[in-house]
């Protein structure tokens, strides 16, 4: 089924998200991309359960979700280098936990 190879490659895209956004960006730089870091994982959990549900519709958010990707990955690549602070390590945890938590459920 197409619908469950995209699902994957989402999933693998936001797990290596994961994995490099621990690198990125000064303080303020970290706050940006933890906002849109946790945008894209709602919306990602919205697709998520709209592909479980068999919501034929869901695949015409792929496309937006797709290009948001591909523009945070590369404003993580320009912010690479520098670290998080406590909170947003937290912060970025929390994010984490909930995708997580949204994939158990698939």
């Amino acid at each position: 089924m197409r619908s469950k190879q995209q699902l994957v490659t989402i999933m693998l895209f936001v797990v290596l998200s994961t994995m490099a956004i621990g690198g990125c960006g000064g303080s303020g730089d970290v706050d940006a991309l933890l906002d849109d870091y946790e945008s894209i994982v709602d919306q990602t959990i919205v697709y998520m359960n709209k592909v479980k549900a068999g919501d034929m519709d869901a695949m015409s958010d792929l496309t937006e979700l797709t290009a948001k990707y591909q523009s945070f990955a590369q404003r993580m690549q320009d912010a690479e280098g520098k670290g998080m602070n406590d909170a947003q390590r937290e912060r970025y945890l929390r994010i984490l936990n909930k995708y997580q938590k949204a994939l158990q459920r698939m």
